[in-house]
């Protein structure tokens, strides 16, 4: 498996999924529509059809329960793509 982190930037609003630079990360590793992702911090992504979690209800996820409650819920070897950016808070050095 090849794992590479791309950071390039500042990034800014709550939908990654929104992001300039996650365009090109998706480009980069050949994402594909047909791939299954997970998505344990969702919010609005369209990206995880059957595996979208967020602890918002008001979001568009399929789950509302903790990031870690819903990994362990999530069979093995079912993802094609994990996206895994937990919120944050842009004052945080």
């Amino acid at each position: 498996m090849n794992l590479e982190r791309i950071r390039e930037g500042s990034y800014s609003g709550r939908d990654t999924h929104l992001w300039k630079s996650f365009g090109r990360i998706l480009k980069h590793i050949g994402y594909e529509a047909s791939w299954e992702v997970v998505d344990p911090f969702a919010r609005n992504c369209p990206l995880a059809h059957r595996w979208s979690n967020d602890l918002n209800p008001t979001t568009s996820a399929k789950f509302n329960l903790d990031a870690q409650d819903f990994l362990e819920g999530v069979p093995s070897n079912v993802a094609d793509l994990v996206i895994f950016d937990p919120p944050f808070s842009g004052t945080t050095g």
